[in-house]
């Protein structure tokens, strides 16, 4: 068995930016609850996780960190993960998976999940691994994709404010060089970036691993089954990355 890592947001935590990078998997597998609670969060400030956060270390079947709470407001959480899985039981903050400032790519393997919203910029230089989006993302969700796998079950980009096209922002993939992005809702491309839809075959999903999400489980077994449409771009800065969705 190996180390699951559980870190519950304390109710108390105000609303303030935070700079979630240093919620990273491999600085704090294999410690202990209480050398867990004594790290910094970041190296810029003097909170320490467990002034944040209630921590507890348990026993899985992988290498695991579970953060419960709403994290809408913790930036760039994942931009160092490289092997594992992190799993959010609800929302959290713009950049995940993204690369921080200065830095040429995010993250770089291993498998997030978010079982509620990412905000916007999602997967921003993503190198490797799998992002798994239970329901919305923001704006720019895969800019600059490098490589990896994103999946988003719900609506992307303003969706839910009720798009009259019933359609993601185009701002979806602008940049993506390489990579997947599978979406439960048709994007507008722009015409010039990214090839026409055509029928697209969804086999190579089936080699996903069950995410352990009903909605994510049930969206990706639909298009390995051919129910699928894709395109391919962005063309405007040389990428061949394909985006499918259900269709």
């Amino acid at each position: 068995m190996k180390h699951c890592v559980t870190l519950t947001l304390r109710e108390n935590v105000g609303g303030n930016s935070i700079d979630g990078s240093g919620l990273c998997l491999s600085r704090i597998i294999g410690k202990s609850e209480l050398e867990i609670s004594k790290l910094s969060l970041d190296s810029e400030t003097e909170d320490c996780i467990g002034e944040l956060f209630d921590v507890a270390v348990g026993s899985s079947v992988s290498r695991s960190m579970v953060l419960r709470g709403d994290l809408s407001n913790f930036h760039h959480l994942a931009a160092n993960h490289h092997s594992g899985t992190i799993e959010i039981d609800g929302n959290v903050g713009d950049y995940l998976g993204g690369a921080m400032e200065g830095c040429r790519a995010g993250m770089s393997g291993g498998r997030v999940l978010v079982r509620g919203n990412a905000g916007k910029q999602a997967g921003y230089r993503m190198r490797r691994g799998e992002i798994f989006i239970a329901q919305d993302a923001g704006d720019f969700l895969a800019a600059h994709m490098i490589a990896g796998t994103i999946c988003v079950a719900g609506n992307v980009a303003g969706n839910v404010a009720g798009n009259a096209a019933g359609k993601a922002a185009n701002h979806v993939g602008y940049g993506m060089r390489r990579g997947s992005l599978l979406l439960a809702t048709q994007p507008v491309l722009a015409a010039n970036r990214f090839s026409g839809p055509i029928p697209g075959s969804g086999r190579w999903i089936r080699l996903i691993e069950p995410v352990g999400d009903q909605k994510l489980d049930r969206m990706l077994a639909e298009m390995a089954a051919g129910n699928c449409v894709t395109s391919r771009g962005d063309a405007a800065a040389g990428g061949v990355g394909e985006i499918l969705w259900t269709g």
